[in-house]
């Protein structure tokens, strides 16, 4: 039996005109647009449908690409087409848990408005705990932090159980699996070890972080399909980091 699967790109894809049909056509397309226009605090249908330099600056770019996924899945869910399954790269992500059903908030480190609200550590925890998936964007705000910094931070602050780090390998070995062969894999290590092998599991910073705060990190294989899931459901793959 065949599934129907809706995909939604990242930023990059935006081009002038995209959706113009769909909101000239659907009434459904055309409320999304009229809508995002009143939220908006620039012309949304002026920055997709006419030509202009301002669609690929990053505060429009996001806006209109939301607006135009949106739009677009309006009207196709209209005529009984609904996805099986629902997934999106970077900031498609977010259109794909709405498309899901799934109740999504948006968090920035920046001000961003209307793609996301401020953040603020209260209402993530409130978000979450009224059954929202929160998506915590923009790092830490400020330059030279990376994402494992930033992703660090807000697992501390939110007082995560526990931070997942998806990589290319299953787990922290003695050395670089894939440029030695002889290096073993640990089931678990603690921060102690991490800092004194010189492993890097993360930055520096980062690493620190999560060792001062009692945060522990599981580093698993994100490329293998089902391995979130099964971390997710405790399953021991990958390397367990602790103090």
């Amino acid at each position: 039996m065949s599934k129907i699967a809706f995909v939604y790109p990242g930023q990059g894809v935006q081009t002038v005109g995209m959706a113009q049909d769909f909101y000239e056509n659907s009434v459904l397309s055309k409320e999304v647009f009229d809508k995002a226009d009143q939220v908006l605090d620039f012309d949304i249908k002026k920055i997709c449908f006419q030509e202009n330099q301002e669609i690929n600056d990053t505060e429009y770019t996001q806006a209109a690409l939301v607006t135009t996924y949106l739009a677009i899945t309006k009207e196709v869910e209209s005529r009984g087409i609904k996805p099986d399954v629902a997934a999106g790269l970077s900031l498609g992500e977010y259109t794909a848990l709405v498309a899901a059903g799934v109740k999504t908030r948006v968090l920035t480190a920046v001000r961003m408005e209307p793609i996301g609200e401020f953040y603020n550590k209260w209402k993530a925890i409130e978000s979450m705990e009224a059954g929202e998936v929160v998506i915590m964007s923009a790092g830490t705000g400020n330059p030279f932090f990376t994402t494992d910094t930033g992703s660090s931070l807000r697992g501390i602050e939110i007082e995560a159980d526990v931070m997942l780090k998806g990589t290319r390998v299953d787990g922290i070995y003695t050395a670089d699996p894939e440029k030695d062969p002889t290096a073993t894999k640990f089931d678990e290590i603690t921060y102690d070890e991490v800092l004194k092998r010189g492993l890097k599991v993360m930055d520096l910073t980062a690493t620190c972080m999560c060792k001062e705060n009692n945060l522990p990190i599981i580093v698993f294989d994100m490329d293998t399909v089902g391995n979130l899931k099964k971390v997710m459901q405790g399953e021991e793959i990958g390397t367990l980091v602790h103090n």
